[in-house]
Order: C-alpha cells, then structure tokens, then sequence
C-alpha cells in the first residue's frame, strides 16, 4: 500500500485524501477448489459495503499486488528463457481478465493451474474486480522483475486502469 499511497499523493499534487486501506487475506480456499469466493458471505459483504460507499462520492481503487513470484527465491525451479516466455503468456490470460472486469474468470484461470506461479495478487485484485462490478480496464504495463542476483527468479506486475483518468 506505501507505493500507492505515494502514488495517490503525487497525482494529487500533493492535496490530502481520505484512503481505506482494505488488508485482503489468503484465497488459498478458493485457488484449490475448497470454496466458491463467488459464493462467499463475507466478501459479498465487503463488495456490497464498498459499491454502496462508491455511490456516495468519488472513488479510487488501487489492487497493490502482483502477479506471479516465481524461481527459487519462491521454492520453485530456476526461470530460464523458456520460462520467462511461458510466464508472460500466463500472465497476459490473467490480464486478459483483468482488463475484462472478469473477477471470476481471473480466479478461475489461476484455479485451473492450481495457482502455480503464486500469485500474490489474487485476493486484492478479485475484490477489486468484484468491487467496480465487470468494469473494463485499459492496459498499462507489464514487467518481469528480478528476485534474485542470478536473474532466475522473478516477480511480475502489471498495471491497468478502469474508467476516468481524472486524478481528483
């Protein structure tokens, strides 16, 4: 949340607004198929609460997460350039969906690989989604970052945004 709160405070030179961190627990449950999030009470809840708040005044939603950690600094095999290949491409479905507002097409798509490339993201960004209710995004970025001296792990990012681009 530190690097979107300074975001935020840059793109509104600087004038104060009120933030609401949201802390987003694990969804191991629903990555291997224990329950159903759709289907959850307590974040039909929190979407609920948050699209009545939305109505209210003007709204940002930040996901700070990312996408897939991957290597052995993750407990997993080395990348090589194969793999980085093949992560881009899993990547880019999960960002397919992103853009889409698909919050269930997103979960599902990390479900059907049994969240192999671990993605951290998976709890802010589905309530995210869920919360602007199948809104589509524009994509913005995409990188692999490296999470070792040897360049054989990597965590990747993305960003996307969803309606206007007005920052106030």
């Amino acid at each position: 949340m530190e690097l979107a709160a300074v975001w935020l405070h840059h793109t509104r030179d600087g004038r104060e607004c009120q933030v609401l961190p949201i802390l987003c627990g694990s969804f191991a449950r629903f990555t291997s198929g224990l329950a159903d999030a759709g289907e959850d009470k307590r974040i039909n809840q929190i979407v609920t609460i948050l699209r009545k708040h939305m109505q209210r005044r003007r709204t940002v939603v930040v996901a700070a997460a990312d996408l897939a950690h991957v290597g052995p600094a993750f407990g997993g095999p080395p990348v090589d350039l194969a793999g980085r290949c093949e992560l881009q491409e899993s990547d880019a479905e999960l960002i397919d969906h992103i853009c889409n507002g698909d919050a269930e097409g997103f979960l599902g798509a990390i479900k059907q690989v049994e969240d192999r490339n671990n993605v951290c993201g998976v709890s802010p960004i589905y309530l995210a989604l869920k919360t602007l209710g199948g809104a589509s995004g524009r994509f913005v970025a995409y990188d692999r970052c490296p999470a070792d001296e040897q360049g054989t792990s990597l965590v990747s990012i993305c960003g996307v945004v969803f309606g206007g681009n007005d920052p106030d």
